[in-house]
């Protein structure tokens, strides 16, 4: 997506005609680099790696074992609690009521999603949204596939400062944090009726409270979103 981490270099040292390396000349954002791997894809099946996740060396046959009886498999990863893992598990499917309450604690994002190609090239991620496209995506995907959970911690989660979508709001001024907040709003905008009334308000609180611990205004900041989104 435009890096300038010296990603080229690192992968022109793997002398393996099977990985091809391309790279936007500016920035598009995560959506748009996913999409252009889609588009680019040339096998059955397709799975995503963020650059600060590590997979486990057996997530990628594990995942295609239970791809024989589904569409789209999400894993776990080492930051899923045991609790979420049972749940999941337990659920089985990832259908539309369980996405109407909430994002799975799967842990992972999309480090987590493998499913198959043909799918992936029907569902798009929407590049317009900033934040919340594992969201999204899972949301139109169990709308027409058949979307399980697979209840093992194969995706290795770095929760580091490093620069990433999820603490962008503790990194900037409280000006720059209202603003993103408002920007990941989009998101929920979209789903507003598949949502509902009262889950779409508490979706947004939530978003617009995230990093509320690092602002020095929290009581300002509370009576405002009171004021604009009822107690």
């Amino acid at each position: 997506d435009g890096s300038d981490d010296e990603t080229r270099g690192v992968v022109q040292r793997f002398e393996d005609s099977r990985i091809r390396y391309i790279r936007h000349d500016s920035p598009r954002g995560g959506a748009a680099a996913r999409n252009s791997g889609i588009k680019a894809a040339t096998g059955e099946y397709i799975a995503f790696l963020d650059d600060d996740d590590e997979w486990e060396p057996n997530k990628t046959e594990s995942q295609l074992g239970v791809l024989a009886s589904c569409d789209v498999v999400l894993c776990m990863s080492t930051s899923s609690a045991e609790q979420d893992v049972r749940d999941l598990v337990k659920k089985g499917v990832c259908n539309l009521e369980q996405l109407r309450r909430g994002m799975p604690r799967i842990g992972a994002g999309v480090s987590a999603i493998m499913g198959r190609a043909d799918v992936f090239r029907n569902v798009l991620f929407d590049e317009r949204l900033p934040r919340c496209q594992d969201w999204d995506l899972l949301i139109r995907l169990a709308a027409q596939y058949r979307v399980q959970y697979f209840g093992k911690r194969l995706v290795r989660y770095n929760d580091g400062q490093h620069s990433r979508i999820s603490n962008a709001l503790t990194k900037t001024n409280q000006q720059s944090q209202t603003e993103i907040a408002e920007k990941w709003l989009h998101f929920f905008n979209k789903h507003r009726a598949f949502f509902g009334e009262r889950l779409y308000r508490h979706h947004v609180i939530n978003a617009l409270l995230y990093g509320i611990r690092d602002r020095s205004d929290k009581i300002k900041y509370l009576h405002e979103m009171a004021a604009r989104l009822g107690y």
